[in-house]
């Protein structure tokens, strides 16, 4: 009952007092758990946003004359329409601001879409697949004409993208919330992204909900034992392990579990590569296993690539879990998926059964 009561609560009409401080001309937008974009609102509803890509655009509402002083940025008339997405996570940040029809292309093919209104685009041609972003065709964008591309660039840009995006004059925003290493600092970029539709207000009530949810959740199990928890997954031999510094840990921790890893890479994100042998030693006591992937269908798949792992805690007592196929596509819904691991590490505390991001294995 809980997740559904907060279900509710993130419907909610944003009051007044809470976007008072978003809209008000000569303030900065507060941003919480991430420095990697900036929103200065300016009179007349216009603003100055710096992207991921330290880049300055100047948003004019569509109707009104460009500012004086400000003949140095490029502008964007919001809200904007006729956009192309090069990441499946910018369509979960757009979904909660219910703008997704605004996506006309797309560099993810139709079986890799778990988000209904995008695999309805596709299947219905109100939305393009145009290629991966390694290999696009560029014909077909040129036919399409999308008013902005979305884009990232950081530890793995998409150069190839950007720089035929260059060459044909097609505008582009860099959203770079797959660097952030806090699992709210990647939720919280939807703000970013709502800037460009005039929906900053949306944004705001959508993600103060969310934290809301997660604070209120802290002391359902304040008191409880935490389980031990390890997570990782399985390829070629080897065992890929979220550091300490990564949002994945952050999300065990958020949950009321304790992990196992939390001494690897303390100051590091992503995941760590490890042997066989030492994820053995440190997850034999483990109470619960998340698998990090769903190419395994039960416990005897990660069996048949490691038998050692048979004597885990976690095998024996059947509580093995791994990700649901739209686990990477729920960005938006990072604290539906904390409570859920909080169902999972305490049960006896959460009678309803989630299984919306997790499913349990069985052999």
């Amino acid at each position: 009952m809980l997740r559904r009561k907060y279900e509710w609560i993130l419907m909610l009409v944003v009051s007044v007092l809470l976007v008072s401080g978003v809209v008000s001309a000569g303030s900065i937008l507060e941003l919480r758990y991430t420095n990697a974009f900036n929103i200065e609102y300016l009179e007349n509803g216009n603003k100055i946003v710096t992207d991921g890509d330290g880049v300055d655009w100047l948003l004019v509402p569509q109707g009104q004359q460009v500012p004086t002083g400000y003949g140095n940025l490029s502008v964007i008339y919001t809200p904007i329409d006729r956009v192309l997405l090069a990441s499946t996570t910018q369509a979960c940040l757009l979904r909660p601001l219910e703008v997704l029809d605004s996506v006309v292309a797309v560099t993810a093919s139709l079986d890799s879409w778990y988000i209904d209104e995008i695999k309805t685009g596709l299947q219905n041609g109100t939305v393009t697949f145009v290629g991966e972003d390694w290999a696009p065709d560029f014909e077909k964008i040129q036919e399409i004409d999308p008013d902005y591309a979305v884009v990232y660039t950081g530890s793995y840009p998409q150069t190839t993208l950007i720089e035929k995006f260059k060459e044909l004059n097609i505008p582009y925003l860099v959203d770079n919330e797959y660097i952030e290493s806090k699992a709210f600092g990647r939720m919280e970029w939807i703000k970013f992204l709502a800037t460009f539709y005039n929906k900053d207000d949306v944004a705001v009530e959508f993600f103060d909900s969310a934290l809301q949810q997660i604070e209120d959740l802290q002391g359902v199990f304040a008191d409880r034992e935490q389980p031990k928890v390890v997570w990782g997954s399985l390829y070629n031999g080897k065992v890929y392990v979220p550091q300490a510094g990564s949002y994945v840990a952050e999300m065990i921790a958020l949950a009321g579990g304790d992990y196992v890893f939390n001494h690897l890479g303390v100051n590091e994100s992503g995941s760590a590569e490890i042997t066989l042998e030492e994820f053995y030693v440190q997850a034999i006591d483990a109470d619960i296993f998340i698998y990090s992937s769903w190419d395994v269908l039960s416990t005897d798949d990660i069996v048949k690539q490691a038998q050692i792992l048979a004597e885990l805690k976690s095998m024996k007592n059947g509580n093995v879990w791994r990700y649901n196929e739209n686990w990477y596509q729920s960005l938006d819904r990072t604290h539906l998926q904390i409570v859920e691991l909080a169902g999972i590490f305490h049960p006896t505390l959460f009678t309803e059964k989630i299984n919306d991001y997790l499913t349990q294995l069985k052999k």
